[in-house]
């Protein structure tokens, strides 16, 4: 439950936001871009879960133009070993599999359709592409290039099936707990793949993490 819910904030996110909204891009083997990370608990959480008074900040986003993703299409990368043992697994491919399936065209992806940019409004429609077996090797969310080139590998591999790769949202799924020293949950930035920019998020194995 916890990874399909910042799946649903992330695919707002990249939704309803531009291609890459500060210009910053990320190259394949070269320099990485800005993460935009999605925190740990925030202060309005933590006072209003301790019966705390709360004073709400803005939460607004910031529109700084260009182009919004007026379509999208969804694949997932399951990163490490232990996705093969059913008890990390557990009902979490399925899961995912089963909420991303369902997620374009629901009320909630319409509601991104507010947003609207250079070439028109962000479309409702997800179209979810599956995942293949898990990699062998686990990555870590901290070392960027290691997400980059997983992504960009697995755009080598199925780019023929990607009509418009410029839609294109790969989710990475680390089974590596966060590191205590990151006080966010997970990132999301986007790469330049033989050419081709995608944009990407990044999850560690957020189970018993009392942060996410």
């Amino acid at each position: 439950m916890r990874h399909r819910f910042v799946l649903a904030l992330l695919l707002g996110v990249l939704t309803s936001g531009s291609t890459l909204a500060d210009n910053t891009k990320s190259t394949h083997n070269a320099a990485v871009g800005k993460r935009h990370i999605h925190a740990v608990r925030s202060t309005f959480d933590v006072k209003a879960a301790s019966g705390k008074a709360a004073t709400a900040s803005s939460s607004l986003m910031t529109a700084h133009g260009g182009p919004v993703l007026t379509q999208t299409a969804v694949r997932v990368i399951y990163a490490g070993s232990s996705w093969s043992n059913p008890a990390l697994a557990g009902d979490k491919i399925t899961g995912i599999d089963t909420f991303l399936s369902g997620y374009g065209n629901s009320p909630y992806s319409n509601t991104a359709a507010e947003y609207v940019g250079s070439n028109g409004a962000v479309g409702p429609t997800v179209a979810y592409q599956g995942h293949g077996a898990p990699l062998p090797n686990s990555i870590s969310g901290d070392s960027m290039t290691d997400v980059i080139n997983a992504v960009c590998a697995e755009y080598s591999a199925n780019a023929a099936s990607m009509p418009n790769p410029q839609s294109e949202i790969i989710f990475v799924m680390s089974d590596m707990k966060r590191p205590s020293t990151s006080n966010y949950c997970g990132y999301h930035s986007a790469a330049v793949c033989s050419g081709q920019q995608l944009q990407f998020g990044f999850f560690w194995n957020l189970d018993n993490d009392p942060g996410c």
